[in-house]
């Protein structure tokens, strides 16, 4: 069941009249910043997986053979 136009408007009403009227911008405010910063993330997390990562001092096989060292 969808509810109709005049149902939905008296639910906004209803939470404007509940939240008052600073409290609703501070709360789509915030919402936009943390849709900002969600969609950023994603962004980085993007980039992050197609840059090459360079690793120091190279890769070493593991040959099974032991290693001479002098101490």
């Amino acid at each position: 069941m969808i509810p109709s136009l005049w149902e939905i408007a008296l639910i906004l009403i209803f939470i404007f009249l509940l939240f008052g009227h600073k409290t609703i911008p501070n709360m789509m405010a915030n919402l936009a910043k943390g849709m900002k910063t969600f969609k950023k993330e994603v962004n980085n997390i993007k980039t992050a997986g197609k840059s090459p990562v360079k690793k120091k001092g190279g890769t070493k096989k593991n040959t099974g053979a032991k290693s001479r060292t002098k101490k």
